[in-house]
């Protein structure tokens, strides 16, 4: 009897999990330059006990990874978008710090072929690679080139006499994502002011409509009006 009323109420519980709604992870493609000079191995280790696997993406190929080791591996490709569209100071802050901070860590573990002075000799050794969030139908979204979006390849404007650390790197993108706070904040500027002249132009044309029918009403009523009651 018990055994019978316990059971009951686990499958109870059990297809209630089951209708629950689920998250579904969301992933990437990642498409290598069909020029690129080599094919890109890519070791990766899910954790401390786990096998690691070596993908290998060949040029003009792609892969398909879960969105947060995408991130993990190429850096936050896809936070810029997020950035730009939040208003709330605090989330800015978290974001910038993570933006800065982890494009840094990505383009220092590339780094520049150098001599033994320390100078860079070649071009940034990232891979030149094309990430896509892949969309709930199957398409995919906005994709994100990483040279143009970390400033490597033909973007690249290197600009230091030494190998930069991490912190230098990171005060970089730092700098380059306050001057986009800048340049959003004028754009907001000048869209608020063409909408306040927009609305002042509708207001006066609103107030010149009712002025000309108040005044074309009163001849009406004037012109129909009883002339023993004039």
């Amino acid at each position: 009897m018990g055994k019978t009323f316990f059971d009951k109420i686990d499958r109870e519980r059990s297809l209630s999990q089951s209708r629950e709604p689920k998250m579904i992870e969301q992933l990437c493609r990642i498409e290598l330059a069909a020029d690129a000079p080599s094919h890109l191995d890519i070791p990766w280790c899910e954790g401390l006990g786990k096998k690691t696997i070596l993908y290998v993406l060949e040029p003009g190929k792609s892969i398909v990874w879960p969105l947060n080791r995408t991130r993990a591996y190429f850096g936050p490709f896809d936070l810029e978008d997020e950035y730009e569209k939040t208003t709330d100071e605090k989330k800015i802050k978290e974001l910038r710090d993570i933006i800065s901070t982890e494009k840094a860590r990505y383009v220092n573990r590339y780094d520049y072929p150098r001599s033994r002075e320390g100078q860079p000799i070649g071009p940034h050794r990232s891979p030149d690679v094309t990430i896509s969030i892949i969309g709930a139908d199957g398409r995919n979204e906005k994709p994100v080139r990483l040279y143009e979006m970390y400033g490597l390849g033909e973007f690249d404007d290197y600009q230091f006499d030494h190998k930069p650390t991490v912190e230098e790197l990171t005060d970089k993108y730092e700098a380059q994502l306050r001057a986009k706070d800048a340049e959003l904040e004028a754009e907001r500027r000048a869209m608020n002011e063409r909408l306040a002249r927009l609305e002042g132009k509708f207001d006066g044309a609103v107030a010149g409509s009712v002025a000309t029918l108040t005044a074309t009403r009163a001849k009406a009523t004037t012109k129909n009006a009883d002339p023993a009651l004039v």
